[in-house]
C-alpha cells in the first residue's frame, strides 16, 4: 500500500466514523454539524466520498468503514396488505419491465431489481441505500 493510498484509507475511516456519530446522535445533520464545528457542505462532501468508496470496493466496506460499535438491525420481514391490487404500489403492470423481480423503497429512494441481478451487487446497493435513508 502506497502512502497516498494509506492516507486515503485513514481519511475515509475518519469520515465514516464522523458520519456514524452524526447518525447515532439522533440530531439533524445541521444541528450536529453546528455542535461539532463542521460545515454542512463539508459533511455532505465527506458523505459522498465515503459512499463512492463503498461502491467502488464493496468487499472492503467492513475494513474501511467500521461499524464503530453499531450493530445493524437484523433483517426482518413484514406482512404488507393492500386495499385493491391496482392500488398496491402505484405501479401498473403495463409500466413494469417484464424482467422486474423486485422494487425496494426506503424513504425517498426506490430501486428496481431485475431478475438475474448479481447478488453481490444487490447486497452492496442495499447497504449503501440503508446508509443514505
Amino acid at each position: 500500500m502506497e502512502i497516498s493510498e494509506a492516507k486515503r484509507f485513514v481519511r475515509l475511516r475518519e469520515w465514516s466514523a464522523m458520519i456514524q456519530a452524526c447518525k447515532a446522535s439522533g440530531k439533524t445533520v445541521k444541528a450536529w454539524c453546528e455542535e461539532n464545528g463542521i460545515g454542512k457542505k463539508t459533511y455532505y462532501y465527506r458523505l459522498r466520498r465515503v459512499r463512492i468508496a463503498a461502491l467502488q470496493d464493496p468487499e472492503k466496506v467492513g475494513e474501511v468503514f467500521p461499524a464503530a460499535g453499531i450493530t445493524p438491525p437484523a433483517p426482518a420481514f413484514a406482512k404488507l396488505s393492500f386495499g385493491r391490487a391496482d392500488e398496491s404500489a402505484g405501479i401498473s403492470d403495463m409500466s413494469a419491465p417484464a424482467n422486474l423481480a423486485l422494487t425496494v423503497r426506503m424513504g425517498p429512494a426506490m430501486i428496481d431489481i431485475m431478475g438475474g441481478a448479481n447478488p453481490e451487487t444487490i447486497a452492496a446497493t442495499l447497504r449503501v441505500l440503508r446508509e443514505i435513508c
